[in-house]
């Protein structure tokens, strides 16, 4: 490709500022072309994440951030016993838009100090991620990495439908917090992902959307295996002891959830519909779910 030629020019005046290039299309995570800086080995262009020795798309993907933000992004990777550095920015060519990743080794030439002087790159790297994609209190993914999935899901060329997102909250948690303060709110909501959790396949995504909303994504789910996965859902936690020195909490969670089948939908029309089913089963009683498709 003509732009991986021109960028290359751009770069030669930077020595050793990389060392393997690749044009990438980040919606489908193919490398369209790849070279490396002093260009005595060549690289076979594979799908972006199979260089990281990985057999799904990254949950912080920068190409696709890259891409859907039209900014640069930069993160630390670990490949085997070396740490990269990635820096991915956006570049129009030809009337289409493609990111282009930069890759170095830094293994030898990163320095990382904190108090103790003795925290590691793997550590810090962790840490970084931790903060970034998930909620601290529960340990669910944030907002942010929940909008990532989903634009990934419904951008994605290959087949991963049907797709289902439930919203889940919490039934009568402010009197929780109202009769027992902040400190159990926090406990009974980091209980409460656990218990999610636990009811979770491997593959389920679930975050933290603010406050006592969270969101499950299901991919390869029809509607019937959602609306199990919500029974599943409700019943543990209705079921489950939420006790706190003594104190025992009967909680229970209402549910709302929509099936596509079709990905001619963006991602807050897709949060919308499955908020639309949680406002009609908490104001059916609460303690209840309600999934529907567009079929």
């Amino acid at each position: 490709m003509d732009l991986l030629d021109k960028i290359k020019n751009k770069l030669s005046h930077f020595k050793n500022f990389y060392d393997v290039i690749r044009i990438i299309d980040p919606i489908s995570s193919n490398v369209i072309n790849t070279s490396t800086n002093d260009d005595k080995n060549s690289i076979e262009p594979i799908l972006c994440y199979k260089f990281w020795n990985k057999n799904e798309q990254c949950k912080n993907c920068i190409a696709l951030n890259a891409y859907l933000k039209k900014d640069t992004f930069i993160k630390i990777e670990l490949k085997e016993s070396k740490i990269f550095l990635i820096i991915a920015t956006p570049v129009e060519y030809n009337n289409k838009l493609y990111i282009v990743e930069l890759l170095k080794d830094i293994s030898t030439n990163i320095f990382l100090t904190d108090n103790s002087n003795n925290i590691t790159a793997k550590e810090l790297m962790s840490t970084i991620n931790e903060s970034l994609y998930k909620d601290e209190l529960t340990g669910a993914y944030n907002k942010r990495l929940i909008y990532e999935k989903l634009n990934k899901l419904l951008l994605k060329e290959t087949n991963n439908l049907p797709i289902s997102l439930l919203v889940i909250d919490l039934d009568y948690f402010k009197d929780i917090n109202d009769l027992y303060g902040h400190i159990i709110g926090d406990n009974v909501l980091k209980d409460f992902s656990s218990v999610v959790f636990s009811c979770l396949r491997e593959s389920d995504l679930f975050g933290r959307f603010g406050g006592e909303e969270f969101v499950v994504i299901l991919d390869n789910s029809p509607i019937k295996n959602a609306k199990k996965i919500a029974e599943r859902i409700r019943k543990t936690v209705e079921a489950h002891l939420f006790e706190y020195n003594g104190l025992i909490i009967n909680l229970t969670c209402s549910i709302g959830g929509y099936t596509i089948y079709d990905k001619k939908i963006s991602d807050n029309e897709f949060l919308t519909l499955a908020d639309k089913n949680l406002y009609i089963a908490k104001n059916s009683g609460r303690n209840t779910s309600l999934i529907t498709s567009e079929k």
